[in-house]
């Protein structure tokens, strides 16, 4: 009789532990939704921001409209010591549906980075091919009087913008900031 309570207590214990260790696993594979207490109530000044990558707590965040880089970067628990933070600018104001990747200093480098078009200097749109100094400057007019690109199909709003440019530079621009 001894050896079955031995057995039965085993099998119990060993239960238990396969239990803790699978809620463990789970939890730690799912995306994190972080609402902090005095942005839970549904305040219409709220926005929701992705965040991937190099930082301790990647997921979904909600936050007060206005919020900045460096607010986000916060609540994920800060960056990794793997992230590749030298061109962050963590003053900048975070926008509704934002995507924020922080590379790894694993990553290959790429020469074919994204230029964000609501962002971008005139010397980085005028490095697209068939953006001269003329369209940079109509490019950054429309997004400071008219309204921030939310696709980058909106570009061809812009004065001198046909579709046969945007067939050229459509691989390599974005509207969401791709933080290297």
């Amino acid at each position: 009789m001894n050896k079955k309570k031995i057995i039965i207590s085993v099998i119990v214990c060993i239960l238990i532990i396969s239990g803790i260790i699978i809620t463990v696993v789970s939890s730690n594979n799912q995306s994190r939704i972080e609402t902090p207490e005095s942005n839970f109530n549904n305040n219409k000044n709220n926005i929701i921001i992705e965040v991937k990558g190099e930082v301790y707590k990647p997921g979904i965040y909600i936050v007060l409209e206005g919020s900045r880089v460096n607010d986000i970067i916060s609540l994920c628990g800060g960056f990794t010591n793997n992230a590749v933070t030298e061109n962050i600018n963590l003053a900048r104001v975070v926008n509704d549906g934002e995507l924020i990747n922080i590379n790894s200093k694993n990553e290959k480098e790429t020469d074919n980075i994204k230029i964000n078009i609501n962002t971008a200097s005139i010397e980085q749109l005028m490095s697209l091919s068939g953006i001269g100094e003329t369209k940079a400057k109509a490019i950054i007019n429309y997004r400071t009087e008219e309204k921030k690109f939310t696709v980058i199909e909106d570009i061809m709003n812009v004065s001198g913008i046909s579709s046969v440019l945007f067939e050229k530079i459509k691989d390599f621009i974005t509207v969401q900031d791709i933080i290297k």
